[in-house]
């Protein structure tokens, strides 16, 4: 336990060396990036149906630039610069919502997903669209992790003591361990080129250090990986809004 506290420790004071710096080249990046993501929609209205080359360069400039969105969006979220309300939530709730929105991957590739979600789970106080973005994040990298038709993830959540606990596992490819200890680093990822930012996880890091939780790994190559997430009962109740900042 106390080996696990000190790693987190040293990943916590990690995240908070770059958290200044990233915030800086977000508000950089974000003014110039709205103007493309605006005028290429002024642009999109004004193209007839029949130019279609134009329209399809059109909507690759519109796609890549939400994309870039998105990442900074995460650098925000990652360097604490934006400001959430917490309310009464369901986590159940958030995710089914999660789950809905990566369904169609899911079939496509046929993979099985199993939901366990316990019965009368209390509320939390707690950031409903942050909460459903950690668990879309962590089910797309399950999805990533499995080999199309043979895969399966499973979603559970459980009120253990004073605390819920959200568990997402899979029985894909699995971490190696030399990796295993740097996945919630910023910019660090194993996915090809292109395919991924490295703040997925560290964003999650933070969300879920923001509510007072804490987010766990375990990984066996060739056999899965499991994250769990702890959040502790304190958060809920009928407490006023607050904001997580």
């Amino acid at each position: 336990e106390r080996r696990r506290l000190e790693a987190s420790l040293v990943q916590s004071e990690k995240l908070a060396a770059v958290g200044q710096l990233a915030a800086g080249v977000a508000h950089e990046i974000n003014n110039p990036l709205t103007a493309i993501i605006a005028n290429a929609q002024l642009l999109q209205r004004g193209f007839s149906g029949q130019d279609v080359e134009n329209q399809d360069m059109l909507d690759l400039i519109v796609q890549a630039s939400e994309r870039a969105s998105q990442v900074v969006r995460n650098l925000l979220i990652f360097a604490r610069q934006e400001h959430s309300e917490l309310a009464p939530t369901d986590i159940n709730e958030t995710l089914r919502r999660a789950i809905a929105l990566i369904q169609h991957e899911l079939s496509v590739r046929s993979i099985h997903l199993v939901s366990d979600l316990g019965e009368n789970l209390p509320q939390l106080m707690a950031s409903q669209d942050q909460l459903q973005g950690v668990w879309i994040n962590l089910l797309v990298n399950a999805v990533d992790a499995l080999d199309e038709g043979s895969g399966e993830i499973r979603v559970t959540s459980r009120k253990v003591g004073d605390e819920v606990r959200i568990t997402i596992a899979d029985n894909g490819r699995g971490i190696p361990p030399d990796h295993l200890s740097r996945i919630f680093e910023p910019f660090y990822t194993t996915k090809d080129p292109g395919q991924g930012t490295g703040l997925g996880l560290s964003v999650c890091h933070h969300i879920i250090e923001q509510h007072g939780g804490e987010i766990l790994v375990e990984s066996q190559p060739g056999r899965g990986t499991e994250f769990t997430v702890r959040i502790p009962l304190g958060l809920y109740a009928g407490v006023e809004r607050l904001a997580i900042s």
